[in-house]
């Protein structure tokens, strides 16, 4: 096993690091063979050569210690292995997640298992699948499933395992969680309110382009166009999305770059434009005009989601004054029954909801910041915008997604009297 190429073309030194499209410098490896005698190959990424050389030599003696232990390698070694080399591939806030649900929901009840077929067996893997979701539900079960599978199928790859046990195991049965999207009313009412908020113009943004948060919150000031004269019938103003916010293995919040499918370029309404225009105003005043972000914390660093929420339920509390007045007294109830602050506002608000009257105190509900995104979706639709267009401006992968996603609100949408084969006729005439 070496840096040596099968085919006998020399070995993959440095004149076979090759510079990427992204910036960053790619090594390919030899790494032998599997068990049906086929060519093992990986590749490493770094911003160097030197740290391309680095880790091409980890990765073999890896695959060296991997092979001379293969009957007693585990699979929680082998996983932690996988994570390794993922961490090249895919985004930080992606690797996040599989290492989270590694830890979770795969270490306690499978690392100690032989990688072997012996021991993978798809009997056992259905057990696993069947206590997660139990305790943990079905869309977690699920996911945890697709991560082992995931990392089996390279296993199959390199010659450690002769099949994947893990694609025998069916998915549990999950029914997404309806999406909670703010009716025009609503949404009027929470604009009202929404400016009492210093990130009341992300808000307005957010529900009139449909981005991420994570998008909004790695928005900078040179990736927006704001026409000063639009001309009837056009945009007042454009953003480019080509950057999103993000945490990465370590938990801080870092810039990417997202996938391709979510780069892309949103028009401005009047009312954006005039948002982010407002929004320039508000950071010169606060001292941060200088800042290149759009929307930073208030010492000018990268907006926390956590920040975010606390001022989004500020917002819909206001909106909803009967309820938070019901709430205030309760709490100051449980707080002469000697509930400290923190518990008797959790009480307060848990009974609140068991209140038969609770959602006709409710005039706006408690939304994330990914329902303005959702509400966004439902607007447009009504509007009669279609899947093509739209799933362009909320950068999913493919349109079928977004006839999944939204269903519903297609289907809800009024649609126009079907046309009569005469009529088209006529058209195609003329």
């Amino acid at each position: 096993m070496s840096e040596e190429d099968p085919k006998g073309r020399g070995t993959y030194g440095d004149g076979h690091i090759r510079d990427r499209a992204d910036g960053r410098k790619e090594k390919r490896l030899y790494l032998g063979k599997n068990a049906r005698g086929e060519y093992i190959r990986a590749s490493v990424y770094g911003r160097n050569r030197r740290e391309v050389q680095a880790k091409a030599r980890a990765l073999l003696q890896q695959a060296t210690l991997r092979t001379a232990n293969q009957e007693n390698l585990e699979l929680g070694d082998y996983l932690l292995n996988w994570l390794d080399h993922k961490e090249l591939e895919v985004a930080p806030r992606t690797i996040s997640n599989y290492r989270a649900d590694f830890e979770r929901y795969i270490e306690p009840h499978l690392a100690t298992l032989k990688l072997s077929p012996q021991h993978l067996t798809i009997g056992r893997l259905m057990q696993w699948r069947n206590a997660l979701e139990a305790d943990h539900g079905a869309y977690t079960a699920n996911r945890a499933r697709d991560l082992l599978r995931n990392a089996l199928s390279d296993a199959v790859i390199q010659g450690l395992l002769p099949s994947n046990p893990a694609l025998a195991v069916k998915p549990a049965r999950h029914e997404p969680a309806e999406i909670e999207i703010l009716s025009a009313e609503q949404v009027a009412l929470f604009l009202e309110f929404s400016f009492r908020s210093r990130l009341a113009h992300m808000f307005h943004l957010a529900l009139s382009t449909g981005l991420r948060h994570g998008e909004a919150a790695a928005l900078q000031w040179s990736r927006v166009k704001l026409h000063k004269r639009p001309e009837p019938g056009e945009d007042a103003g454009e953003i480019l999305v080509n950057q999103a916010v993000v945490r990465n293995s370590d938990g801080e919040r870092v810039l990417s770059v997202p996938k391709r499918s979510s780069r892309r370029v949103i028009g401005l309404t009047q009312e954006a434009a005039e948002a982010l225009r407002s929004q320039r105003e508000l950071l010169n005043a606060e001292g941060l005009g200088s800042s290149q972000l759009v929307f930073p914390n208030a010492t000018g660093g990268l907006q926390d989601e956590s920040n975010t929420n606390r001022a989004l339920q500020g917002i819909v509390d206001a909106c909803n004054p009967e309820l938070m007045t019901w709430i205030h007294e309760r709490r100051r109830q449980h707080r002469q029954r000697g509930l400290a602050a923190l518990p008797a506002r959790r009480a307060a608000w848990q009974d609140a909801q068991r209140l038969p009257n609770f959602q006709e105190l409710l005039q706006v509900p408690y939304v994330s910041f990914h329902d303005l995104r959702h509400t966004f979706a439902s607007m447009m639709i009504s509007a009669g915008m279609d899947a093509v267009r739209l799933s362009l401006i909320l950068g999913h992968k493919d349109p079928a997604f977004t006839m999944r996603r939204y269903a519903h609100l297609f289907e809800l949408r009024e649609r126009p009297a079907m046309p009569s084969i005469s009529a088209l006729l006529r058209s195609e005439g003329n």
